[in-house]
């Protein structure tokens, strides 16, 4: 059924060209007998209505659609530049420092932890070489002491030998019994009784640096005051020998003695004109007693004694024991004097140039070398201004004092 046939809907009929669309929903209807009716409108439609005599237009045809047109081909856009980078916020900002904060005190408390550790190590290292280091130095000290023991019981050995010996006999006046007493110190020598010879300060080096697998022992002399000059011409008139020394002490007393009573009478023989001094400290009967002698004199507790050994031509020291370094040599080359002298005077000292022929070890040996020197004036001098020149240059105090300085020095700079 068309539109023309359709019933005319219910309500008030809408004027003809008129557009309508009758709503969902319910319609009354009234009848004159008195009747209601409820009609339910459930379809929605549109209507169009023309004028009387026109034909219903006919439904559009689509029109064919025209074929594509081959696009153009468009140039390649341009690459994009790279969007700026987003500014971080206040809160990015705040986690990135406080996770980067954390990470460095990690990366610092690991830092921490390690050197702890590695400095434990270097300890525990120390510990171990400390550890070794003394017990080699235990080793050494115990085979030190083992040494110095048995050194100590063969000195008392021959100590008590030498005690259990026969007294020499007294020197007689007689030329025959000086001959005899001068080869008493040859017998005594040759036979073995002469005391052990003390090792050198460059042996006790040398023994030392073995010691401690190590080359740090330096030798430093005794040192003495140097005159300014060697006052040649302070010597007394009279041909002056002198011998010093702490006149008690064992060794000094039996040099004086033996100087006294077997070399100076040789002296005395061929220059009766010479003089005899022997100065010290504290001399004992023994000595007091050589003054009884001609031409010999005994000065106790001399205050200055290098006055003593400006007046002297010549010092001697005719030591047959005793160690350690003569000091009353030194102080007679420090002041400008030659020494004659035994060799058990000569250890640990380093000799100045020609003053090798000064060294003899009997009594008559001891006097031909004094007698040779009193007998040469001028080349006395000059033996006395060359031991005065070698104790300036390698003994005084202030070139002992330069090397230690020196040797502090090395030690200071040195690697630990």
């Amino acid at each position: 059924m068309n539109d023309q046939t359709e019933k005319p809907k219910l309500g008030t009929r809408a004027p003809l060209g008129i557009k309508r669309t009758v709503e969902t929903g319910k319609v009354k209807q009234s009848f004159s007998h008195g009747r209601s009716n409820t009609v339910v409108v459930e379809v929605k439609k549109r209507r169009i209505l023309g004028k009387p005599g026109e034909a219903p237009e006919a439904p559009k045809t689509p029109e064919p659609e025209a074929a594509p047109q081959p696009e153009a081909k468009k140039p390649e856009p341009k690459p994009a530049a790279p969007a700026p980078k987003a500014k971080p916020s206040a809160a990015d900002d705040f986690t990135s420092r406080k996770e980067m904060q954390t990470r460095l005190l990690r990366e610092a408390e690991e830092a921490r932890l390690a050197s702890l550790e590695e400095a434990r190590r270097r300890e525990d290292r120390a510990k171990v070489e400390q550890t070794e280091e003394e017990r080699r130095r235990a080793e050494e000290n115990r085979k030190a002491e083992e040494d110095a023991a048995e050194a100590a019981r063969l000195a008392a050995e021959e100590e008590a030998r030498r005690a259990a010996e026969p007294a020499p006999a007294p020197a007689q006046p007689a030329p025959a019994a000086a001959v005899d007493e001068d080869e008493r110190p040859r017998q005594r020598h040759g036979h073995g009784h002469a005391p052990a010879k003390r090792p050198e300060p460059a042996r006790d080096a040398a023994a030392l640096r073995r010691l401690g697998r190590r080359n740090t022992v330096t030798v430093i002399p005794n040192g003495v005051d140097v005159t300014p000059t060697s006052c040649w011409s302070a010597r007394t008139r009279e041909p002056t020998v002198l011998f010093t020394g702490i006149l008690d002490y064992g060794p000094n007393t039996d040099a004086a003695c033996f100087l006294a009573r077997h070399v100076w009478p040789r002296v005395r023989d061929v220059r009766p004109d010479a003089r005899l001094r022997i100065a010290g400290r504290r001399p004992p009967a023994a000595v007091r007693d050589l003054a009884d002698a001609p031409f010999v004199t005994v000065h106790p507790d001399v205050d200055d004694m290098r006055t003593m050994l400006q007046q002297a031509w010549l010092a001697v020291a005719p030591m047959r024991r005793g160690s350690g370094v003569k000091n009353k040599v030194l102080e007679a080359w420090g002041a400008g004097r030659a020494v004659v002298m035994t060799p058990h005077a000569v250890n640990g000292l380093p000799i100045p140039p020609g003053h090798e022929a000064l060294i003899a070890a009997s009594a008559s040996e001891l006097a031909e070398r004094i007698l040779t020197l009193l007998e040469d004036p001028p080349h006395l001098k000059c033996l006395g201004e060359t031991a005065h020149a070698f104790a300036r240059a390698h003994l005084s105090w202030s070139g002992m004092s330069a090397r230690v300085s020196e040797l502090l020095s090395m030690a200071s700079a040195a690697p630990k």
